[in-house]
């Protein structure tokens, strides 16, 4: 899967208006009472890093090079998480997501660092796969893979719909409208068949207008409602025309047609 290089912006981090709790480090948890959460969270120089407003349980990040600490320190900030980070936990994050809820935010970022949480209350504990191995004795049961497909045909809105139907119960499908791309967040055989209904969705799309002079048009989309491709087909009527309005693959539109030809035939 192709993922949109992200544009590089000034430093821009928003003023968090309302105090929330700190993301700390381990050995701070002792303190974290006293401490206040940060007016304003600076990245590193040479990062890049932007947090848009969205909608109340919703958020939009670019960020190019920017610490994971720092990233998770925006969360905190922007959801009121409670957030502790393990002594381990280290790297960079690049990544553009527009208006995506904040949980699933959350999850995107820990899984493209091989990172693994444990929610304890209202605290959520944030460590490397490793560290959780060895804490708890079994490898990260909810271990994921993340990838980013970049849509050129079908539009990811409508992709979606079907993948949303083959995830399995801890995989997620998140939509990025603006990049017309899909994130999926899952076990890496759940990817694998996704992948595939990804590559038979995203291909050339056709428009196809369909003038009757027999059949009804409400006769015809219901058959070929039928046939429509899951996540890209769709059918409209204009009844005052008794007119079809058939979108779907252009491999499909032949098939479409031949069967409106047959049953817009004139019968004896």
């Amino acid at each position: 899967g192709e993922f949109e290089a992200v544009e590089e912006v000034p430093v821009e981090i928003e003023p968090v208006e309302e105090v929330s709790p700190p993301l700390i480090k381990e050995d701070e948890v002792e303190e974290a009472l006293e401490l206040e959460a940060p007016k304003e969270i600076k990245a590193r120089p040479e990062a890049k890093a932007k947090v848009v407003p969205a909608r109340a349980d919703k958020i939009s990040l670019d960020l190019k090079g920017v610490d994971i600490i720092d990233v998770l320190k925006m969360l905190s900030a922007r959801s009121n998480l409670n957030i502790v980070a393990g002594r381990n936990v280290r790297g960079r994050v690049t990544l553009f997501l527009k208006d995506v809820n904040v949980w699933d935010a959350f999850e995107i970022i820990l899984a493209s660092n091989n990172l693994a949480y444990v929610k304890e209350g209202v605290i959520i504990n944030v460590m490397t796969e490793r560290d959780y191995e060895q804490l708890y004795g079994e490898k990260y049961y909810t271990k994921k893979e993340l990838r980013v497909f970049k849509l050129k045909y079908a539009k990811a809105s409508g992709v979606s719909k079907a993948l949303n139907q083959a995830k399995s119960k801890i995989g997620k499908v998140i939509v990025d409208e603006a990049s017309n791309s899909i994130v999926l967040v899952d076990s890496a055989r759940s990817i694998s068949k996704m992948e595939k209904m990804i590559k038979e969705m995203d291909e050339p799309i056709e428009t196809r207008i369909f003038g009757l002079d027999y059949a009804k048009a409400e006769d015809i989309k219901t058959k070929i409602s039928e046939m429509l491709t899951k996540g890209v087909g769709t059918i409209q009527v204009d009844e005052r025309t008794n007119k079809v309005i058939v979108t779907d693959l252009s491999r499909k539109i032949p098939e479409i047609a031949t069967v409106i030809e047959e049953m817009d035939e004139k019968h004896q």
